[in-house]
């Protein structure tokens, strides 16, 4: 037995409208997605352009202030910086526990 026309015109809308509405969705979370890691990237490298600058500008030993006066603002324990070596040991970190290994890995 077939389905009267209203039936199946309502279950084509149903399910193209179920189609649009999950593009939208995967849509929006990858934009959400991409915006949340996007600035995330900037704020970091804007940090480590302050301290790029502050170290360049002749703190040699002052790695910690100039990195303290950079992080400011941020909470304790979530944030840390180092300075690595070329061969990618760790030279000077700041005081949080978790800066002391290396926070990137070796490429």
């Amino acid at each position: 037995m077939a389905l009267p026309i209203r039936t199946r015109i309502t279950l084509w809308y149903l399910a193209l409208l179920t189609a649009v509405v999950l593009a939208a969705a995967a849509l929006l979370l990858l934009r959400l997605q991409s915006g949340l890691i996007g600035g995330l990237d900037e704020g970091l490298a804007t940090r480590a352009a302050q301290i790029s600058l502050g170290l360049q500008r002749g703190c040699e030993g002052e790695f910690r202030d100039v990195t303290d006066a950079s992080l400011v603002g941020l909470p304790l324990g979530e944030s840390a910086a180092q300075l690595l070596a070329s061969d990618g040991a760790v030279r000077e970190s700041t005081e949080d526990a978790a800066a002391n290994q290396p926070l990137i890995g070796q490429e």
